[in-house]
């Protein structure tokens, strides 16, 4: 058996070098087990596992149903709508608020719950380099923790707040595109999903020397803040039409309705104008705009008729989606 035995040589020189080789082995188990951890967290520096539901990363807070929290630094959800909304956001620690929505922001609610307002719109079709630069450099030089919305908080936010985060190192594009399920993104938002599948990580030390403005607000095309106010306006008809309607709230839908008629006409002007709607479909959008606008009048007549009036609310909601899906999908 003494063929067996390993050559002199070669145990010196493993005892000469037994210092390097252990430096070796354990810089190796390191990696194992980073790869480990990274393969089980959705949220790394939150600590947020796959395995867990949307349950575990919502955050009860009155007036903000969508509200979650993405890593230790940064809160999604739907737009604050209310002062006490503003408040709860105050009480978690929330220092700055970014919103990707087409809408002007609440400047002054947010100003009284001491919180500061940051407008970076986006669109459904994606997050440009641009303003993905801008959303994350706006993590790196401004003072946290954030809070991100849109309207709903379930399409936009997510996906912008996702790509920051990527662009900060704070999280990666597996936890990101994780992230945008759990908050219910819709698949049909390829654009959106597409934009935190394909961000990488950034130096911070480049994010946080550009020269950026952060705006309070941020001009946005006439069409897009007309929108913003028909889609505020729909959800309030919808909401009294899903309840038992009284005489005084009659009165009250009838105005919303209204007002929802005004924005409708004043949005067919807008269009006319804006090039937000390319040339070749002006005319389908415009003819969706008069039928959706006939569907309006009707609701009208239909005050003593809540199941006619919902089912009208359907219809004037499916136009909307088919608006959506030709132009901003």
């Amino acid at each position: 058996m003494h063929h067996l035995r390993p050559p002199r040589r070669l145990i010196a020189l493993f005892a000469q070098h037994r210092m390097v080789w252990a430096i070796v082995f354990a810089l190796f188990c390191h990696a194992i087990h980073s790869l480990a951890d990274d393969s089980v967290s959705v949220v790394q520096s939150s600590g947020v596992s796959s395995s867990e539901s949307s349950e575990r990363l919502q955050v009860t807070m009155p007036g903000l149903p969508n509200a979650k929290r993405l890593c230790d630094q940064v809160w999604v959800g739907d737009q604050p709508k209310n002062q006490l909304a503003f408040d709860q956001l105050a009480k978690q620690g929330i220092r700055v608020i970014i919103s990707v929505d087409g809408a002007a922001p609440e400047i002054e609610q947010a100003k009284r719950a001491g919180l500061r307002y940051v407008h970076l719109p986006i669109g459904y079709d994606g997050i440009d380099e641009s303003r993905s630069t801008e959303l994350a450099a706006a993590l790196v030089q401004l003072s946290g923790p954030f809070y991100v919305h849109c309207h709903h908080g379930r399409h936009r936010a997510p996906a912008a707040a996702s790509v920051a985060c990527i662009r900060t190192g704070w999280i990666n594009a597996r936890q990101g595109q994780a992230f945008l399920t759990l908050c219910g993104t819709s698949p049909q938002y390829k654009g959106l999903y597409r934009s935190v599948h394909d961000a990488k990580p950034d130096r911070h030390n480049r994010l946080a020397g550009l020269d950026l403005d952060f705006p309070t607000v941020t001009q946005t095309s006439d069409l897009v803040q007309r929108m913003g106010q028909i889609d505020k306006t729909f959800e309030k008809l919808q909401r009294g039409w899903n309840q038992p309607v009284k005489k005084t709230q009659a009165a009250d839908l009838g105005h919303l309705r209204l007002l929802l008629d005004e924005q409708f006409t004043e949005l067919s002007r807008a269009h006319r104008r804006d090039s937000f709607v390319p040339s070749e479909q002006r005319l389908p959008f415009a003819k969706e705009l008069q039928a959706t606008g006939d569907l309006i009048d009707s609701l009208q007549h239909q005050r003593d008729q809540p199941e006619a009036a919902r089912a009208t609310l359907r219809s004037i909601r499916s136009a909307c989606q088919r608006c959506h899906h030709a132009l901003r999908d």
